[in-house]
């Protein structure tokens, strides 16, 4: 994931990309049973996280974040649902995490801030418009860890509308509008940022 604050690099004259790459481990716990009753497939866990860049490294350095690296727990369940005659997938996710915008800002508030972890709930629904399009929104809640500091990030809920094309049984592509909520320093911190920071993904995957 690499995301790009031109406005506070420029104001800090540090490079403005930060990347943020993930490892991730998942089992399977229960199957999920048949579409016409209520046993969801349970799921169990874990991503690891590390957070790079100048101001990344600035924020680190500062004592802004505790860390530029962590790890998030999880357990998810996730379900199929016939829904007026639509084919319907539900998730609900409850993470254990010290991310800060999810891990693109590090983890944890620094000296001025928190560094627990916290349990926050996710949630995602897609609706099958085609045998091979899924249509769908997801939101998830975010720790607020620095809000205090001096960068004073409020973080709010993140959310996004996705839409998924199965090209077949080894493709997908997903295209989605994603709301981040606050990535980067408040007015009151001297840095002009909008209040929130939104825009478009595109994810091509491929199995074998």
């Amino acid at each position: 994931t690499m995301v790009d604050a031109p406005v506070v690099g420029a104001a800090l004259k540090l490079d403005s990309a930060m990347t943020m790459n993930t490892l991730g481990l998942k089992v399977k716990l229960v199957d999920m049973g048949k579409i016409d009753d209520m046993i969801p497939q349970v799921a169990v866990g874990l991503q690891y996280k590390a957070a790079s860049g100048d101001i990344i490294d600035a924020l680190a350095a500062g004592n802004v974040i505790s860390s530029k690296t962590g790890t998030d727990f999880y357990v998810a369940a996730t379900k199929f649902v016939n829904i007026g005659g639509k084919k319907v997938v539900m998730n609900g996710t409850l993470r254990a995490t010290k991310a800060n915008t999810l891990g693109v800002l590090g983890f944890g508030g620094g000296a001025a801030g928190n560094d627990s972890y916290k349990i926050l709930p996710e949630a995602s629904v897609g609706v099958f418009a085609a045998d091979n399009i899924v249509l769908g929104a997801e939101v998830r809640g975010k720790p607020n860890n620095i809000s205090a500091t001096a960068f004073g990030i409020q973080e709010g809920t993140a959310y996004d509308l996705f839409m998924v094309y199965f090209v077949n049984k080894n493709m997908s592509i997903t295209t989605a509008y994603a709301n981040l909520g606050q990535v980067g320093p408040s007015q009151a911190a001297g840095i002009g940022m909008a209040k929130k920071q939104d825009g478009f993904y595109i994810q091509m995957q491929v199995n074998f």
